[in-house]
Formats: structure tokens, sequence, C-alpha cells
């Protein structure tokens, strides 16, 4: 049913025509008849074809058709018509025409092909008025809906009647939709929560009012059991509208519809606030607390409670402790198992034990505990139970002995001593390396340490040392004399510790050889000093520079010693058409991110240069405080580059001019954005027409539906590319064959920007009038 007409004075071929009596005969078939050619154009419409859409038959043939199709219905035509050739499969579809009348009716248009010695020749087809049969349908979906709607408002009065009976429930009593949102709430439920039965929002979520994150996953559960046929319940805390806090014990049951489904849910809830209070309370003193309590039956040995921090401490789930004490007992890790049996036989003579022992988990781990027990005795000082507390200590029995390693291990030294006679109390063996003799020897005398010290430094160290004695922090570097004749270069940093009246007691400190490290710097210094490219070093809080290389002078061309005091300056050096950029970076900078960013600076003298500026940030406990980067001038590279584009584009613009075959940019709604020649020498279009038309305008509509759905797999990025046969229609009249080749463009972003076509003709092109095969 697609194609271009077979008419206008050229013979009609096809079998089917060669009696004038068979088309006699198909004119007289009340009924809308047609015949295509193998490629789908129409070549034949009979008389009742034309009565019933006031069409003439040159109007019909070839793909004039189309015009009498409903504009919403072509395209979904084009492309099953399409297919059913492709496939030599019959076709059939419900689609609108246009009549005599100008009214647009429903057809059922079948057609089906005719072969001969297993050749497909034609294509024949009838389309048969269904109009009336689809109105029927509507008035019977009317009908339904009616008959729904009567059945909805016997629904409804029997929902009037059970709302009646809940609203003299006294517990709260409410219904929900499936998905638990509130559709109604008795009288009785609006007071406990506070509020008028005005102010209640029905419609709204019920689960999302439950105040708590575990209330309203337990909400949701008991609906979601409630709505699979089962009953859903749970307690939880709700806030009124007043702000008081209450708890309810809800049940939710499903409620079914005559044909027993599940249509909505009734909820009911009761107050129970006053017995969960006092459970609060006791769960309060158990849980909030650190260390975990049990009670145990001394003559039984059998366990009476355990809180569920003690649980935890034994690395059970709560509830799952065993009621047999010697549960617990067996958790005792063997070599601390006589120091516990010990204690606890001293429990029926004497009072309290305090213990400290290790426990092992089921899961294999190993805790340190404190476990203080307490007897409890009758009338006749017999003990019959047992209560206590146990403290899991494992973090700080971890931490005292990570301490210890810390301070024998670690490369900077450890020391503290007596803030009054300077008398030193301890140091570790990293400090007696970097002494390179004993510490605490060598302070045998008061501040005897000081022999060692840089006789230009002592003065400096002893002001330190009186500055922390009277509370203060200090940081000092110095220098020392090792033993072999050497001279290291340290940096103390100094801790006063107080009593309770504040007084300072003792001094801690660490020592620190940077030796090695000053002479990195100075190292670093001297490249720095050397090489082309500019350092600088910038602090955040305040933007101003803290250390230029001579290599950013060379390359600004000015002395950056100004913006040491006046940030903002730099500013005034970046080319206008930059700073936006470059104050985006700074922007950067200040959230602690890396930057690579390529900009001009403007000299004195006027002259423009590229540079690279390349950043990153140095963060102090997590916070970025400093920037340090590179700076490099690199005009030469750019007028390069630019010099290369250049020679590219006037490549690109020779090949696009002189190619062999068509070149086009098309947008992506389908207009030409830019072609060369050739492009519109293949379409048979001048270009000034061609720019203002679009593909769907020209091209035969079963190709452009193959394009189409190539396109949008192209857009989905499903394909990179797509290659399709396509027919065109010139300014003549006359249609072309071509190979249409298509990829997709895209921005900076990565989006799709717009579509490179390249246009091959196939043959040459042909009247009007012929009939185009597929």
């Amino acid at each position: 049913m697609n194609g271009t007409a077979g008419s206008g004075g050229a013979p009609k071929p096809t079998s089917w025509r060669r009696r004038v009596d068979f088309e006699i005969l198909l004119d007289g078939i009340p009924a809308l008849v047609f015949i295509c050619d193998t490629g789908g154009a129409c070549v034949f419409a009979n008389a009742e074809v034309q009565k019933a859409t006031g069409l003439s038959e040159d109007e019909w043939l070839g793909g004039g058709w189309i015009s009498a199709i409903h504009r919403d219905d072509r395209i979904r035509v084009a492309r099953a018509w399409g297919r059913a050739i492709s496939a030599s499969e019959p076709f059939e579809l419900e689609y609108r025409i246009r009549t005599a009348s100008g009214d647009h009716d429903w057809y059922l248009v079948r057609a089906r092909p005719v072969r001969e010695n297993r050749r497909i020749v034609h294509w024949i087809g009838h389309a048969t008025d269904v109009d009336d049969r689809r109105r029927e349908s509507e008035v019977h979906a009317a009908r339904l809906t009616a008959e729904a709607e009567r059945k909805e408002s016997e629904r409804r009065q029997v929902e009037e009647f059970a709302a009646r009976l809940i609203e003299a429930n006294a517990d709260c009593i409410q219904t929900l939709s499936l998905d638990g949102r509130l559709l109604t709430i008795n009288a009785a439920g609006s007071a406990a929560i506070s509020m008028d039965l005005d102010d209640v929002v029905l419609g709204r979520s019920w689960i999302g009012r439950w105040p708590t994150a575990a209330g309203r996953a337990s909400a949701w559960n008991a609906v979601s059991d409630a709505a699979k046929g089962g009953i859903g319940r749970f307690t939880a805390p709700f806030i009124s509208a007043t702000g008081e806090r209450r708890w309810w014990n809800v049940a939710i049951t499903p409620m079914r519809d005559a044909d027993g489904e599940v249509q909505s849910l009734l909820c009911v809830s009761r107050d129970v606030t006053e017995g969960r209070e006092a459970l609060e309370r006791l769960n309060l003193i158990t849980t909030t607390v650190r260390e975990g309590f049990y009670q145990f039956d001394w003559d039984n040995w059998r366990l009476l409670y355990a809180s569920p921090a003690y649980e935890d401490i034994c690395g059970r789930p709560e509830g799952t402790f065993p009621d047999d004490v010697r549960a617990h007992q067996r958790a005792i890790h063997p070599e601390d198992y006589e120091v516990v049996a010990s204690a606890w036989a001293q429990l029926e003579n004497g009072g309290s034990r305090r213990m400290e022992y290790r426990i092992t988990h089921p899961d294999g781990r190993i805790r340190w505990v404190r476990d203080l027990a307490y007897p409890i005795r009758n009338d006749h000082g017999k003990v019959t139970q047992v209560v206590g507390s146990v403290e899991d200590i494992t973090d700080a029995r971890q931490t005292e002995d990570m301490l210890r390693l810390v301070t024998e291990t670690v490369r900077e030294g450890f020391y503290l001593f007596d803030a009054s006679q300077g008398d030193v109390l301890y140091a570790n063996p990293a400090l007696d390396k970097i002494w390179g003799r004993s510490f605490a020897e060598s302070s045998a005398t008061h501040f005897g340490f000081l022999e060692w010290v840089h006789a230009d430094d002592r003065v400096r160290l002893l002001n330190g040392l009186k500055e922390v004695r009277q509370g203060q922090q200090t940081r000092t570097a110095f220098r020392i004399t090792r033993p072999d004749g050497t001279v290291r270069h340290l940096r103390d940093l100094c801790h006063p510790i107080v009593d309770r009246a504040g007084r300072v007691t003792h001094v801690a400190g660490t020592v620190e050889d940077v030796t090695e490290i000053l002479k990195t710097e100075e190292q670093l210094k001297l490249i720095a000093e050397t090489v082309q490219e500019g350092f600088y070093q910038t602090d955040i809080a305040t933007g101003c520079s803290l250390y230029s290389s001579p290599g950013c002078e060379r390359i600004l061309g000015r002395s950056p010693r100004i913006l040491e005091s006046e940030p903002a300056t730099y500013l005034d050096w970046v080319h206008p058409d930059d700073r936006g950029r470059v104050e985006e970076m700074m922007s950067r900078e200040r959230e602690g991110e890396p930057n690579r960013i390529v900009y001009r600076i403007v000299r004195p003298d006027g002259e423009v240069r590229w540079v690279r500026d390349l950043n990153h940030p140095v963060f102090d406990a997590g916070v970025p405080v400093q920037t340090v980067g590179t700076f490099e001038d690199i005009t030469e590279i750019m007028q390069a580059e630019a010099r290369a584009e250049a020679a590219s584009q006037e490549r690109y613009r020779s090949i696009f001019e002189l190619a062999a075959v068509g070149i086009a940019r098309v947008s992506m709604d389908g207009r030409i954005i830019e072609a060369n020649q050739r492009f519109g020498e293949i379409l048979g279009w001048p270009m000034e027409e061609l720019t203002a038309l679009t593909a769907q305008q020209v091209a035969h509509p079963i190709d452009y539906a193959k394009a189409w759905d190539e396109t949008q797999a192209l857009l989905r990025r499903e394909v990179s590319s797509f290659s399709v046969p396509m027919r065109y229609r010139t300014a003549t009249g006359e249609w072309v064959r071509t190979r249409l080749s298509v990829s997709s463009a895209y921005d900076a972003e990565g989006r799709h920007d717009h579509f490179v076509s390249v246009l091959a003709p196939l043959e040459d092109r042909w009247p009007r009038p012929m009939a185009a095969s597929a």
C-alpha cells in the first residue's frame, strides 16, 4: 500500500489486469478492494474505494492512499505495511480512513501476497468498515461501567453501615488501603490521637505516621501480612497531635469482597501505654548502661535474668542465653577458670567478689570482662541467689597494650618527667636511638640532658620548658650532638599534665629527628629555584601566597610578592575571558579539590601567555589548609596546536567539498545544518530549498519508517552507526535510490549534538509515475 503511482500513460504491468472483465468485476464488488505491486505501491483501487473516500484513482494510486489515513495512524500503518512486505506475510490492521463526508471511520484492512511460480507478483487486499462494531463495543463498555457504578454504590451503603458500628467501639478502629493509606477512622480513634475528625487527613500514608523507623517497618510488615490474607500484629509508640507519646497494640485483618479478594484492611489499635512504660523503665536501667546485669539461682544453678547488655557482652543475640549457669562457665577461658572458680567459692562465706577474666564468644572471639558478683542470703544467712554486673574491658586492655607497644616501637621518641624536679620518669627506646645514648642516664641530674643540646639552642629549649611548666603546650626545634660527634636536628612537642587543682605535675612529650627532612627541604628549594616551571604554596583560609619560586616570576613577568598580602590581585593578571574559570578553580581549592586548568595571563607589557596550573590540597586533620601547585608556560604548545587545528579544518573543508558522495550535518529534529554540493545534486534539490525541508518530507514513507527505527537505536547508543537504502523525491517529482549512512556526533559533555549523514546514489532516478520496488 506504499510506493509511487503506476499511472500517467505508462502501461500497467502485472498479470491480473490482462482482461478488462477482471477490472469490471473488481469495480462491481461492494467493498474497498486494492492491488499493490511487489514494492507496496498501490496500482489499482476499485470504484468502491473512490466512492467511499472521495479520492480519484490517480489520487489514491502510488503513495497517495496515505493522505486518506488519519494523521495519528500513518506512522503505525507505514511500519506494519513495511514489515509485511519485507517478511512476505499477510497484512492485517485496523485504522481510521477519511470518508467522502470528511469523517474518519474505522476499517479492518487485510492484504495478502499473490504468487506465480512461488514468486510474489502483486498484493491484493480489501478494507471492511468496522466503525459500527467499534461503536457497539464502546456502548457495551459504557453499560459495564454503569453496572460497576451500581455495584459500587451498593458496596458504599454496606460500608456506611459498618462505619456506624465502628463508631460505637471504644478502641481506635481504622480502615486502610492495601498499600497502607488511611481510609477511615472512628471517633474514639481520632480522640486517642487528639485530633478532631475534621482534622484527620484521609488518603495519606498511615504507615508513615509512626514516628520511629522500627515502628514504620513493623507497620509495613503488618499491612503486608494482612494484604496477603493473614493477620498482622505489632506494638509500637505513636505521637498524638498534642505531642503525647502513647504505646499501641495493633492488629490488622483483611476485608474481602464478594469474590473473596482482599479489598481493604481493618485495623484495631488498643492503648497499652501504662504497661509499656513500666517495662521501658526497667529496660532503661538494664540497656542504657554499659554494664550487663545478671541474676542466678544459687541452689539450682539456673539463670533467672540476663539484661540485653549482658547477652551482648557474652556474644549472644538478645533472648538466647541458656538458663543453665554452666553454659556461662564453659565460656570462661581455660587459663582463667581456676581464678573465677576460686572467687565464686568464696561468695558463700564472704561478700562480693571482683574478677577480671577472659570469655570466649560462640564465634570464637575472646573478650576481657570485669565481673562484680554479690551474694543474696535468706533469713538464715544461706546464699540463695547471686546478682552481678559484667563490663567488657577488652578495649581498655587493648588500649593499654597498644600504648605500650606504640611507645616501644614507634620512630618518634617519647618521654615523661617530673615537672618540679626535672627527673626523667620514662623514655622509650626510640628516644634513646635518637639521642644516641640512654636518655634516662643522661638526665640523671636535674635537666641533665641539656648538656648534649647544641650551645646555641639551649636557651630556646629552656624557655620552652619554662612555658610548658606554666601550662602551655610548646613546639621547639633544636640540635644535639651525639657521642660520635654527629649533629642531629630535632623537633620537640611538649605537653603539660595537670592535677585536679590545675597544677602542672608532669611533662610529656614527643621528639622527632628531622635532619633528613630538612635536607630534603633544602633540595626541593634548590630545585624550585632552578627549574623553568613555577612552584607555589597558598593558604586556603586567607588565599594569601606562602611561597612562590622564581619560576613563577619569570612566567608572570612580575614579582608575586604582593600576593602574600593581597591575593585578589592575581585575578587582575588573568585574561578577562578566563577569569570566571579561574575563580571557579579557587572555589574548588577552598573545598579541598585538586585542579588542572589551562588559562591565559597578561604580563605588564601587555603580552598574553598561556599557562597550565596544576595544584593539590594539603589536609590537616581532614581539613584542607594549604594548596601546593606547579605553574607552567605552555604558550608555544598552544600556538602549535592552534596551527595544527587550522590545518586540520582546512583539510576537512577540502574533503567535505570535493567528496564523491553527499555529506551533511543534520540537526536532531531532521533539518540540514550544512551540506556539500554533491548532497544537493544526488537529491535533486537546490541547496537553498533543501535546507528548509525535513527528511520526512522528501523520503519514501516505508524507507523513512525503517530509518526512524534505526535512528532510535542510534540515540539509545545500541549501535554506533547504521546504513539503509533510501528513496527520496526530487524537486521535479522523480524518485532517486540512495544508500544512506548515519552516525552521531557528540558535544563536549558526551551528549548527542547532531547527525552526520553520507549519501551515495544507487542508480539513476526514475519518473514519478513508475512504481518503486522495495
